[in-house]
């Protein structure tokens, strides 16, 4: 099996940090990892190492990555699921190790390896933090053809060092919307994502087209960006 990401690693998006106070930490939970139950996953690329192991008593992911790469892609963690397009997905896990800021990661269609959505970035500290990132993917077909996701891959390529990961959720909301909006000054374009938190506020509406592939409410109408 091919193991490089290509496509939607090309494309510029701006990263957004998911604050984990301002997301549902439990919802519709679709599967789970580390949490005891036996599930387990890996990853590939360079020299890096992935091994399943006890850390502080919680059975964990050890992820160990002595050189950087020439691209973040070409070391990867990945987990397989048939995930709906257009659905928000939420990952939790806890994790801990060297630090690092703005870690990547994606969904992947099931042909051609090609992006069909990004993610929020994370941060790995020296002690336990839990974190959750989200996304919604979309369906990259072309001319007819559906080709869905069916991969989530975090890049790992350019993180030199060690991390510990466990007790990872993939889980979707019970249920969605934006309750309230606030109100939006003239002239300017604001935009929250469905679960309400602001992601941008700025007077060029361009820019809402830099975001990351979804669905919008942009001044209180809801848009997608492909």
């Amino acid at each position: 099996m091919k193991k490089t990401l290509l496509s939607f690693l090309t494309i510029a998006a701006v990263a957004l940090q998911a604050n984990a106070a301002d997301l549902p930490t439990t919802g519709n939970v679709i599967a789970e990892y580390y949490t005891g139950n036996g599930q387990t996953f890996g990853g590939w690329g360079g020299s890096s190492k992935f091994e399943n192991v006890d850390e502080d008593g919680k059975p964990c992911l050890k992820f160990t990555n002595e050189e950087a790469t020439e691209y973040d892609w070409n070391v990867q963690m990945a987990i397989d699921y048939d995930f709906e397009p257009g659905t928000t997905y939420y990952i939790g896990f806890d994790i801990k190790g060297t630090p690092a800021e703005g870690i990547t990661s994606a969904f992947q269609a099931k042909e051609n390896y090609a992006g069909c959505g990004n993610l929020t970035n994370f941060d790995i500290t020296a002690d336990w933090k839990h974190v959750i990132i989200y996304g919604e993917p979309f369906d990259a077909g072309e001319n007819g053809v559906s080709n869905p996701p069916m991969r989530w891959l975090a890049n790992l390529g350019k993180y030199v060092g060690t991390f510990y990961l466990t007790n990872l959720t993939i889980y979707t909301e019970k249920s969605s919307g934006v309750e309230a909006v606030a109100p939006v000054e003239n002239g300017r374009t604001v935009v929250f994502n469905l679960q309400g938190i602001k992601v941008l506020d700025t007077d060029n509406k361009a820019e809402v087209y830099d975001l990351p592939a979804g669905i919008y409410i942009v001044n209180g109408k809801k848009i997608a960006v492909k």
